[in-house]
């Protein structure tokens, strides 16, 4: 279900994280004290990654963030069932950068090592200028969750995410001209 900015669903209800709001502290559905509404410290913080108690907008707020710290010109940033980002690159060159497609890469990593963000698909639209699609790529999430677990190395994880590298062109895959690898 898509979330708004406000943490109200589309059609207009809001999304309390599936418990009730009770003296400022969400409670989950098995009646345990979530991250307080008002920040009360006195009441522990569960980990909650995605978020039944964060909203959609806090999701993608802390993702753009993490992006931007790692030099990413973020236009768009979409969570629902993967998180859809677009970004501007500094390389406006005929392919897409392999060590900025890393640098955004490296940010989603960052987030699922710290408990941010659960393994999620991310799908990503990297635009020479808003409306000039330079390349698509996505990856996986148990791409990421291999990668945590150390069944895929990060050069396997590198690879085939440049394995997914698209081009308005039709041409598909890794070249030379791209770039460092990320």
């Amino acid at each position: 279900m898509r979330m708004t900015s406000d943490g109200s669903d589309a059609r207009g209800r809001s999304d309390d994280g599936g418990g009730s709001r009770d003296g400022g502290t969400a409670t989950s559905a098995d009646g345990e004290s979530a991250t307080p509404a008002d920040g009360d410290p006195g009441v522990p913080a569960e980990s909650d990654p995605l978020g039944e108690r964060d909203s959609a907008a806090g999701v993608e707020r802390r993702i753009e963030s993490e992006l931007r710290g790692n030099t990413i010109d973020v236009e768009r940033v979409a969570v629902d069932d993967a998180v859809e980002l677009t970004y501007t690159t500094a390389f406006p060159a005929a392919e897409a950068n392999h060590g900025e497609v890393g640098r955004a890469l490296s940010a989603f990593v960052d987030l699922i090592e710290a408990g941010e963000l659960q393994p999620i698909r991310v799908e990503a639209t990297v635009e020479r200028f808003p409306g000039d699609v330079q390349a698509t790529w996505h990856a996986a999430a148990d791409w990421f969750e291999g990668l945590a677990a150390y069944r895929l190395s990060e050069t396997e994880f590198s690879r085939r995410v440049l394995d997914t590298l698209a081009y308005p062109d039709g041409e598909e895959g890794r070249s030379p001209a791209g770039g460092d690898s990320p």
